[in-house]
C-alpha cells in the first residue's frame, strides 16, 4: 500500500513538482562545483541528491527511484533494529514522513539556500543509520572499539553530512540507552563520552570552514528557510526521527506475539501516517497550475500553457498572469484574447 500511494503520489500527483525541481537543481560533472558544495558541512549530501534530482525530468522514472530511496530507509530500519515481524509496518513509519516532507513542499522551492532539498534529507536519514550499522557489526567487539567507531563515525562523518552525522550518533546514544543487557554505567559513559563527541567535533572543524556561518554550525545539511511561517517546514523531518527512535523502544522491549487489538493499532498507525501524507500535501491550485505551466513552458508548448490557464479556476496570481500574457503574446494574440481569461 505503502509503494503505491508514494509512487502515485511522486510520478503523478507530484510530477510538474518533481520537473521542476530538478530545474532549480543545479548538477555539474565538475569538480569545482563539486569541491564549492563540499567546502562546508553536508555538501556530499547536497552533491549526491542534486545528482539524483536530475532523474526527474522525466517524473515517473525520478519517482521510482525516490520510492526506491524510500524503501531502502524502510528495510535499513527493519534490519537494523531487528524488529520482530509484528512491527514490521511500523518500519514504514520514518519514510512515510520522509515522503511527507517532499509532497508538502510549496512555493519555497524558490526561496530554499541549499543546492538540493528533494533527497538530501533522504539520504542524510540514511547516513545517520550508519552507525546502528556498525554497532550491530561489532556489538561483541571491547568497549574501546564502540568509542573509536563513534569518534571515527563523527570525525570523517561531519564534513560529508552535517547535522546527520550528528543524528546519525543521537540515535546510536538512544540505541544503547535502551538496550537492557546494557549496565547502567556503561550506559552513561557511552552518553557522556558521545555528547561530549557531538559538541567538539564540529567546533574543531570550524576554523577550516571560511564560508560558512557560525551560527548554523550544528545545523548545515538541514534545509535553510528565513521566511515567515517556514519553521512548520520541518515538522515532518522531526516526525521522522521520533518514529525512529520510537522504534527504538519497540526493540528494546521482549518480542511477544501481539494480539489482535495491539496489532491492529500497529497497522492503524501505519494508516494514520499515510492519511497525514494525503491530508497535509499540498493542494494549492495555483501553484498546482503554476508548475504545470513552467513544465509545458520548458518545452515551448505554448497551446497547452493557454489552456492550463483557463482550466484554473483560482484567482490567478500575478506569476499566472504574467504567464498566460507571455503565452498570448508568443501565440500573437494578446491584444484579441488578454481579457478572455481568469
Amino acid at each position: 500500500m505503502f509503494t503505491i500511494l508514494a509512487y502515485w503520489f511522486l510520478g503523478f500527483n507530484k510530477a510538474d513538482l518533481l520537473f521542476r525541481g530538478q530545474e532549480l537543481s543545479l548538477f555539474l560533472f565538475d569538480r569545482y562545483f563539486f569541491f564549492d558544495l563540499i567546502s562546508k558541512p553536508g555538501g556530499l549530501l547536497e552533491y549526491a541528491g542534486s545528482f539524483l534530482s536530475q532523474f526527474f525530468y522525466y517524473p515517473l522514472w525520478g519517482a521510482l527511484i525516490m520510492l526506491g530511496v524510500l524503501l531502502l530507509i524502510q528495510w535499513s530500519v527493519y534490519r537494523l533494529l531487528s524488529l520482530s515481524r509484528d512491527y514490521f509496518l511500523l518500519s514504514f513509519l520514518p519514510s512515510c514522513f520522509l515522503l511527507l516532507f517532499v509532497v508538502q513542499l510549496d512555493y519555497n522551492i524558490y526561496l530554499f539556500k541549499i543546492q538540493d532539498v528533494f533527497y538530501s534529507q533522504m539520504l542524510g536519514f540514511l547516513f545517520a543509520l550508519l552507525p546502528l550499522a556498525g554497532y550491530k557489526k561489532f556489538a561483541l567487539q571491547p568497549k574501546i572499539q564502540h568509542y573509536g567507531l563513534m569518534l571515527f563515525y563523527l570525525v570523517i562523518g561531519y564534513p560529508l553530512a552535517g547535522f546527520y552525522a550528528l543524528l546519525g550518533l543521537l540515535f546510536l546514544l538512544i540505541r544503547l540507552l535502551v538496550i537492557p543487557e546494557l549496565a547502567k554505567k556503561a550506559k552513561l559513559a557511552y552518553f557522556i563520552s558521545g555528547f561530549v563527541m557531538l559538541l567538539l567535533i564540529p567546533q574543531c572543524y570550524a576554523p577550516f570552514y571560511s564560508n560558512i556561518n557560525q551560527d548554523l554550525l550544528y545545523g548545515y545539511g538541514l534545509p535553510v528557510y528565513d521566511f515567515f511561517g517556514s519553521g512548520s517546514m520541518n515538522l515532518p523531518l522531526l516526525l521522522a526521527w521520533l518514529s525512529l527512535a520510537f522504534c527504538f523502544l519497540l526493540s528494546s522491549k521482549p518480542f511477544k506475539e501481539l494480539k489482535t487489538p495491539a496489532f491492529m493499532g500497529v497497522v492503524a498507525l501505519l494508516l494514520l501516517s499515510m492519511v497525514s501524507v494525503w491530508l497535509f500535501s499540498n493542494k494549492d491550485p495555483n501553484l498546482k497550475t503554476q508548475l504545470a505551466i513552467e513544465n509545458a513552458i520548458s518545452q515551448d508548448d505554448w497551446d497547452k500553457v493557454l489552456l492550463l490557464a483557463k482550466a484554473n479556476k483560482e484567482d490567478p496570481d500575478r506569476i499566472l498572469v504574467m504567464y498566460r500574457n507571455l503565452a498570448l503574446w508568443k501565440n500573437k494574440s494578446l491584444c484579441q484574447s488578454m481579457f478572455l481569461y481568469p
